[in-house]
Parts: structure tokens; sequence; C-alpha cells
């Protein structure tokens, strides 16, 4: 059974899942929040964990790109454009904890979902759509 947290959006469609109800404001809990600003290619070896007082902004045309052993886990906010944003990042690989925010949801383009009615696209796109649901379940 799929356990998110998420509305999920695909081009003009829409997978209705579990919605965050309420999200305190991160930093909330009087940290002051962190800000990281990903604007080029950067490459993830290992586990990067952004806690929930970070707030990740990734530029448009910026990639996440997955190297040795690369994961990302997401517990406070991810602003990012609906592009493909983590490369080389497969279902699993990618984690946004319960309380972690994402304005708009999690996209199946972060993952090179093209969104394109294109038979020769299918794959990548069942792909990614994969990869966003498994990134929010809990």
């Amino acid at each position: 059974m799929m356990n998110s947290r998420f509305p999920l959006l695909f081009a003009a469609s829409v997978v209705a899942m579990q919605t965050v109800a309420a999200c305190a404001p991160v930093g909330a809990d009087d940290a002051a929040p962190k800000h990281v600003a990903i604007s080029a290619a950067e490459t993830i070896a290992g586990t990067r964990v952004f806690d929930e007082t970070t707030v990740v902004r990734v530029a448009p045309g910026a990639t996440l790109v997955k190297g040795a052993d690369g994961r990302l886990v997401f517990k406070g906010s991810l602003d990012a454009p609906r592009e493909h944003i983590v490369r080389g990042f497969k279902a699993g690989d990618v984690r946004f904890e319960p309380g972690s925010h994402v304005d708009g949801g999690v996209a199946p383009e972060w993952w090179g979902a093209a969104g394109a009615d294109d038979p020769a696209s299918a794959a990548a796109n069942v792909e990614a759509i994969h990869a966003a649901l498994a990134a929010t379940a809990g």
C-alpha cells in the first residue's frame, strides 16, 4: 500500500495522494533556517541529509548527480523547478521524510519524466513516476 505525503503532479493530470495537512514553517522551533542553493551540477556521494531546518533551493538547469552510493534525504523544504534535477538516482535513492515540505508536490519530472504522449518516453516516464512515488512512501 502506498503511503505518501505529497500531491504528485504529472503533465496536466493529478495523481491524488495524501497531502501535507499542516506543516510548521521551517525553523518554527526557534532554529534559524539554513539555506542551501544548488546552482550547478552537484555530485552526491554517500547519503546527504538535509535536516528539518534546511531549505534547499535548486536553480533552473542545476542538478543533483548520483555519485558513489549517493542518496538524498529531505527532512526540511525543497524548492525546485519542474525539470530533471536528480540524475542517476533510482527509486528509493531519494526520500522525503514526514514533516518535509515541497511546494507544488514531488514531481516525476525531477527524475526525467517528459510528460510527452510519446511511446518512446513511456519507459522513462514510468521509471520516473515510480521513483517519485517511492520518494514519498513511508
